[in-house]
């Protein structure tokens, strides 16, 4: 199962979830947050596959955001939700894996779940381990001894 994390406005929430919905061929889960504290609390608990963070101004908190749940999962897939271009350079920072602009979101998230599906199944073959306030994923085949 992918776990799906969005972070946005109200109204963007729904838009989004609904064109995940419409999109997504394998079973998900998809929570909502308007709170990035919450956010951050829950991905700590549940370490999602994919974070969507709608972006509205720099250097507020979605872009904390992003780098706190980078820090605490490198692996997470990160990707912010925009209309504004200009947050694109800002993105590299982060090490996100695509930039979804809110004008072309159908076509943005289409394409952002193909490839992000593939790197999963890629990956399929981990363990999530939580340790403090990190999350690590480990390949099976590096597990040596349990």
């Amino acid at each position: 199962m992918i776990r799906f994390a969005i972070y946005d406005d109200a109204q963007w929430i729904k838009v989004i979830k609904e064109e995940i919905i419409e999109h997504m061929t394998e079973a998900h889960m998809i929570d909502t947050f308007t709170n990035a504290k919450d956010l951050l609390l829950h991905h700590q608990r549940r370490a999602y596959d994919i974070v969507l963070l709608g972006i509205k101004k720099p250097g507020i908190t979605e872009f904390d955001t992003g780098r706190m749940i980078k820090l605490e999962d490198p692996d997470c897939i990160l990707c912010f939700i925009t209309d504004h271009e200009s947050f694109v350079k800002l993105g590299y920072q982060y090490n996100i894996f695509r930039f979804i602009s809110k004008s072309c979101l159908s076509v943005d998230i289409k394409e952002m779940l193909a490839k992000a599906i593939t790197k999963l199944q890629k990956e399929r073959n981990i363990v999530v381990v939580k340790q403090n306030r990190s999350i690590h994923r480990v390949q099976i085949k590096e597990i040596l001894y349990v």
